[in-house]
């Protein structure tokens, strides 16, 4: 892989089915930001995964709970994603 390519080239479609009113809300808030509504969703996921790191960190809300059977985040928790 070249190290000319861009995040964006990086990057890999996903689907996710969204609330009709959330989509709306979150082109509204793209439009406002001024960029695409991929880009408002990638910083919002972001964001709240970083918060939630630092909460688990501070050993908050979740630092002291085991990620429950089925959680798609408990691969990437173990380091295997």
């Amino acid at each position: 892989m070249s190290e000319a390519m861009t995040e964006r080239q990086l990057q890999q479609p996903t689907s996710v089915r969204l609330p009709a009113d959330m989509k709306r809300d979150l082109r509204i808030m793209a439009a406002i930001h001024e960029q695409t509504l991929s880009d408002e969703i990638v910083i919002r996921l972001r964001r709240s995964l970083s918060e939630e790191k630092q909460q688990e960190a501070a050993g908050g809300e979740f630092g002291d709970q085991a990620p429950a059977a089925g959680n798609e985040n408990a691969a990437f928790e173990r380091g295997a994603v």
